[in-house]
């Protein structure tokens, strides 16, 4: 006789925490095998890199040495979902898998219906719950702002992990298959920590003390590293959640701490972080077409040396080149830049955006598919809705950084620069060159693209498309579909 299980499937929700589904399976009958899988098709997917599963191997180093501290294990496979749920199979019988739903990319979506049939199939209960105020199947958004401040608002489902003891099906971590790839065991110091203790700090020193500088510094590539919360990639990878984060805040508002402005605004973009999630929950094939189809008549040839140029922070443009080189090391950047570097490849230098949301989301320490792609859409003027923003690089080197510190810190090659000479170093003059020992072109790149023609270019095309009568029929369709009510551009 095999004997009888249910299983809690880890994915985007590392934690023991607000988990609906643990609270549910620790009140089933059945011992509770803890699993999560890492699946060769998402390892080798091309919006993830080593980034992200470096952080999430830590993270569940984190969350199986809580397991443990409680008396239990967690089991982490390397292979295919369906693989590991036949093969568990063999050994189990298993009565129920709980989980998180997930809005993913179209791999995970495929591979749910395929786990779908074959649960089925094996007479296995397979039940998924609501996270972060994110609905399936929603046909309106018209009661969607109310209901996910309701949700948020509502109490957490907390597991009590005093009744885990003697629970598990394990008592110790379990490895499938050795161990996982040495690049994910590098330390990374300018990268954030994936322990939960780490993020609990961020969110308390944000509510208690950081949260003073949220305003001023949320636009400005250096302040906002410090000035922001920082909680985006525990979000995104589920080591809290929305609800948990909320409350915080909420609680520290109420009692005085911190700034009630800045705590604001913050709670404010947790919002807007599931209300993007939520677009793409309903239109989930923008991962790979177009928000509004009318663009699909655009043209945008890639060019492997100015997209290699953009991906490598060589623009000559030094905000462009000092974000660049910032993410790749770090992980983070601020919205405002983020936005920059998106507007700068698609619409100064004309890319699809397509391999522009590749890279970037290779190297988001907090991609998250749902906010993501929604995100690069709007940024890239393709769902002719939204106020079509090209960012001017220089402006927003002299308004975020007009004393160069963030550009000098990413972009040596130009430390020595004085005054305005560093936001637009190509305009030194040779007398200048001599003094400073700088050469555009040979210490730094002279500009791959003329600013002022190529955004001229970009917004006359961009604007001639919205215009079409495809275009316009499409932009109603979205709006009716993905707005709130009383808003006609989010």
């Amino acid at each position: 006789m095999k004997k009888p299980i249910n299983i809690l499937w880890f994915k985007r929700d590392l934690r023991l925490t607000d988990h609906e589904p643990l609270v549910c399976a620790l009140n089933a009958k059945e011992p509770i095998l803890f699993l999560y899988i890492f699946e060769p098709s998402l390892l080798r997917h091309s919006n993830y890199s080593d980034m992200h599963w470096s952080f999430v191997w830590e993270a569940l180093m984190d969350l199986s040495g809580q397991i443990e501290k409680v008396g239990g294990g967690l089991r982490i496979a390397f292979a295919e979902a369906e693989d590991v749920f036949a093969q568990l199979s063999l050994d189990y019988e298993i009565k129920t898998v709980f989980s998180h739903a997930e809005t993913g990319l179209k791999t995970t979506y495929t591979r749910d219906l395929a786990l779908v049939a074959f649960m089925a199939k094996q007479g296995i209960a397979w039940k998924e719950y609501q996270q972060n105020g994110v609905v399936r199947r929603l046909k309106t958004r018209q009661s969607w702002q109310k209901e996910w401040y309701g949700f948020m608002s509502s109490g957490t489902a907390s597991p009590d992990l005093t009744i885990l003891k003697g629970s598990f099906l394990l008592g110790r971590t379990q490895i499938d298959k050795g161990l996982p790839y040495a690049s994910w065991l590098a330390k990374h110091p300018l990268r954030q920590s994936a322990e939960r203790d780490k993020g609990m700090r961020y969110l308390r020193s944000f509510c208690l003390d950081r949260s003073k500088n949220y305003g001023k510094g949320i636009s400005k590539p250096e302040l906002s590293r410090k000035s922001c919360s920082r909680m985006s990639p525990y979000l995104s990878w589920g080591l809290f959640s929305v609800r948990e984060v909320y409350q915080a805040m909420s609680l520290a508002k109420k009692s005085g701490y911190g700034s009630k402005s800045g705590i604001n605004s913050a709670m404010l973009r947790l919002r807007w972080h599931c209300h993007f999630i939520q677009k793409f929950e309903m239109e989930e094939r923008i991962e790979h077409e177009n928000f509004n189809k009318a663009y699909d008549l655009l043209e945008k040839p890639v060019d492997a040396r100015l997209l290699g140029s953009w991906m490598t922070g060589r623009t000559g443009y030094p905000m462009v080149d000092a974000c660049m080189r910032c993410l790749r090391e770090t992980g983070y950047i601020n919205f405002r830049m983020r936005a920059m570097l998106t507007s700068f490849a698609v619409h100064h230098l004309w890319q699809p955006w397509k391999p522009v949301s590749m890279h970037l989301s290779r190297i988001f320490l907090d991609f998250e598919p749902g906010i993501h792609y929604p995100q690069i859409q709007m940024q890239a003027g393709m769902t002719g809705i939204n106020t079509i923003r090209i960012y001017n690089p220089v402006k927003q080197s002299m308004d975020h950084d007009p004393q160069g510190t963030f550009i000098k810190r990413w972009v040596p090659e130009l430390v020595n620069l004085p005054g305005d000479t560093i936001h637009k170093p190509w305009e030194l003059g040779p007398i200048d060159q001599q003094l400073f020992d700088f050469v555009p072109g040979r210490n730094y790149p002279r500009p791959i693209v003329d600013l002022d023609k190529a955004r001229k270019e970009a917004t006359d095309r961009l604007y001639g498309m919205r215009k079409t009568k495809v275009s316009r029929k499409e932009s109603g369709r979205i709006l009716a579909k993905h707005t709130n009510p009383g808003r006609r551009n989010a």
